[in-house]
Order: C-alpha cells, then structure tokens, then sequence
C-alpha cells in the first residue's frame, strides 16, 4: 500500500476508494513481472523472508553494514566508507563511476 503521510483533507467516496486499492495491487503485481522495482521500499526484505543475515566490512579503520537482497547489496544507515579509490577500481569502470555519482550525492 502506498502511504502518504500528508493529508490535503479531501476524501474520496467509498467506491473510488476501493477502486484505487484495486488498481494499486494490480500495480504491485505487475510492477516485479517487468522488472521494476520503484514501489518497494528500500531495503525491504521479500515476502516470506523474514530473517535477514548482517553483513559486515571493516577496512582501514571504518566499519559497514548491510545485507543482501535480490537486487543487489543495501548498504545500512551510520556504514562508513573509504572516499580515496584504489588505483586498481579504474579497472572497473562502471562501479566506478556508479561509486562517483553516489559520492557527489552526498556530498551535495
């Protein structure tokens, strides 16, 4: 369900209202089939597994947290990160400049 935590004060009638609670769950339904992941909160684990193993990287005194999920790797509130790369991360070109952009995000 999607939330709003802001509210104009308006209502809909009762009928639109479980027409848009319809379209929504068509919405999430379809959205997983394509590919597109935009409604599922950040961080969320699937349905059904509850159990989320922690993982853990300390490297050159700063320490990091996440877990894994079937999109990639969630990297936790408070984790630290080394902002100097290696010579060896031009190898990679695309986590680089993934790492760049995420870089100049948060420092602006």
């Amino acid at each position: 369900m999607v939330m709003n935590g802001q509210s104009s004060g308006a209502k809909l009638p009762e009928s639109d209202r479980e027409d848009m609670e319809i379209f929504l769950d068509r919405i999430h339904q379809l959205m997983p089939v394509l590919g597109a992941d935009a409604l599922l909160p950040i961080g969320q684990a699937p349905e059904g597994q509850a159990e989320k193993r922690l993982l853990f990287c300390e490297i050159k005194g700063l320490k990091a947290t996440g877990h894994l999920t079937p999109n990639g790797l969630v990297v936790l509130t408070g984790s630290q990160a080394v902002l100097k790369e290696r010579a060896s991360a031009h190898q990679w070109p695309y986590p680089l400049a993934t790492r760049n952009k995420l870089i100049e995000a948060f420092l602006h």
